[in-house]
C-alpha cells in the first residue's frame, strides 16, 4: 500500500513523520514529483516506482478527478465517501 499526495514540500516532510503513515509502503508526494493529480502521468510514474502496473492497482481518493485520472491509465478506482463503502468496494474486488 503507497500514497500518493498533491501536498506541498513542507506539508510532506511532516507526512514522513507521522507515526501511522509508516505502515505505507511507500509515500509520493505531487511537490517532489514536479506533477499532480490527476495528470495521467503521476500515475504512471508511481506504478513504475513500485515495479507494477496500472492494472495491479487500485486507486481510492476523495475526489472524483483523481479516480477518474487514475482510471484514465487502467487502474481500478474507488472513490472514498466513508469507510464502510471502501471496505465493501475492496471486498468486491477481492482485496479484503
Amino acid at each position: 500500500m503507497a500514497l500518493l499526495s498533491n501536498c506541498p514540500r513542507e506539508l510532506a516532510a511532516t507526512l514522513d513523520k507521522v507515526s501511522w503513515l509508516g505502515h505505507l509502503s511507500r509515500k509520493f508526494y505531487s511537490s517532489r514529483l514536479a506533477m499532480v493529480k490527476p495528470n495521467a502521468e503521476i500515475y504512471l510514474t508511481v506504478t513504475r516506482l513500485l515495479g507494477t502496473e496500472p492494472t495491479e492497482c487500485v486507486f481510492v481518493d476523495d475526489r472524483p478527478a483523481n479516480v477518474a485520472g487514475a482510471e484514465q491509465v487502467d487502474m481500478r478506482g474507488i472513490e472514498f465517501t466513508n469507510t464502510n463503502s471502501l471496505r465493501q468496494r475492496l471486498i468486491e474486488l477481492d482485496i479484503l
